[in-house]
């Protein structure tokens, strides 16, 4: 597993799988403001959210090698 962030793109389906993890990590941000404003009583939602994106991160690593990709990582500066 990477310790840096890692750059969408390398592969369709890998930038597929990185959109749909910004997607649910905007879901998830918007379920911990809902269930603070006690709207969402679910706590197990937040944690199935959490779940879901670390999946689609581990899926689109998975994609990247099967394409026969690199996964490309982000410089640090």
């Amino acid at each position: 597993m990477p310790k840096e962030f890692i750059l969408p793109g390398d592969s369709l389906g890998g930038a597929a799988l990185s959109l749909a993890r910004a997607v649910i990590r905007r879901a998830e941000r918007r379920v911990v403001e809902l269930f603070d404003g006690e709207v969402v009583i679910n706590p197990h939602l937040q944690r199935y959210l959490n779940r879901l994106s670390s999946l689609c991160f581990v899926l689109e690593l998975l994609e990247n090698q099967h394409a026969g990709r690199k996964t490309s990582l982000a410089k640090s500066e």
